[in-house]
């Protein structure tokens, strides 16, 4: 469980939460790649280079 809270400031979205918790570094590496969307012209760009397979 991790609490999060989504704010707007000075025309952009932040997501505040804890640095509290077990899952530390799998939270860092996911907030890493959400960080890393970008919007261009035909869409977002892909986070990964390699989609993940299930």
């Amino acid at each position: 469980f991790l609490a999060a809270k989504i704010v707007r400031h000075a025309g952009g979205v932040l997501v505040r939460y804890s640095d509290h918790y077990a899952e530390k570094e799998s939270m860092a590496r996911l907030m890493d790649r959400l960080r890393a969307i970008t919007s261009t012209a035909r869409g977002f760009t892909p986070v990964l280079a390699t989609p993940l397979r299930l």
